[in-house]
């Protein structure tokens, strides 16, 4: 694998109640600058880098962006995992791993260091780890899907799909939304903070940011922020600024700070709106 690719594959049908979208990367000798943007969702990350060990992780969600230069990654694997899903596979609330990448085995220990010692065993061979993958996925839902964690599921489904879709979340409206879903605010709130990681408010600042993201040269600025439901341009850029930590202008210039970690993906060197980011 020396050659530099980027892959987005459909989950299996086995996988797909559990997960949301599986990105396999190589990046041999990469110079490029990665970023991984504000994003709800958590993953499992498989980094198979040119030296030193192998790494397995689970990653939170990310309320602001991370930048970083590029280094040599022969294989990177990342699987997303469906919001609700996440917090009985990994064993964790999701608000104890925002922001943050924690090696598998810290959370799950000698479980977990087996898992990262198959993984590399694959020896870069991406049928096997994604097999393995898939399987370390199921043997972590096996007995987890409880009633009660499905039905969890089926509510975040819904909540996220209205905030996904446009729906605007000052936090005068979190009580409209609980109530929408049979729930008190504090019960809603505390699904969110648990399942994925982010509070209703963020979660619907970060989506979006994420719609101006991929719209992205289709309009001008102001017009973006009329049309996403900002209170005017300035609104937009404080988001920016809050979120991504540059400029709009900046962030199109790709005028970046420096800072990241493993799971980041490559930014392209075109508009930013030319390929989805995760």
């Amino acid at each position: 694998m020396d050659v530099p690719f980027e892959r987005v594959l459909l989950p299996s049908a086995r996988l797909r109640p559990y997960v949301s979208s599986i990105v396999v990367a190589a990046r041999p000798g990469d110079t490029s600058l990665w970023a991984r943007l504000p994003d709800t969702g958590a993953s499992l990350v498989f980094c198979r880098p040119s030296a030193g060990a192998s790494e397995l992780m689970a990653v939170g969600p990310s309320t602001r962006a991370t930048y970083k230069a590029g280094s040599s990654k022969p294989l990177f694997v990342r699987v997303g995992l469906r919001a609700g899903c996440a917090r009985p596979l990994l064993g964790a609330a999701l608000h104890e791993l925002a922001d943050r990448a924690v090696a598998l085995e810290d959370l799950w220990g000698a479980r977990g260091a087996r898992a990262r010692g198959a993984l590399a065993a694959a020896e870069g061979d991406i049928d096997r780890v994604l097999r393995a993958l898939e399987e370390l996925v199921l043997e972590g839902a096996r007995g987890e899907r409880a009633v009660d964690d499905a039905s969890r599921v089926r509510l975040l489904d819904r909540a996220t799909r209205l905030l996904d879709g446009g729906a605007d979340l000052p936090p005068e409206r979190v009580h409209a939304l609980a109530r929408g879903l049979g729930l008190s605010e504090r019960q809603l709130r505390r699904i969110f903070q648990d399942e994925i990681g982010v509070s209703p408010k963020r979660y619907a600042r970060i989506a979006r940011l994420r719609r101006v993201l991929s719209r992205i040269g289709t309009s001008s600025w102001a017009q973006l922020a009329v049309e996403l439901g900002f209170s005017d341009q300035p609104h937009l850029n404080a988001e920016f600024r809050e979120l991504l930590g540059v400029t709009p202008r900046g962030f199109v210039e790709r005028r970046f700070p420096r800072a990241g970690q493993c799971g980041s993906i490559a930014l392209p060197a075109g508009r930013a709106g030319e390929h989805p980011l995760p």
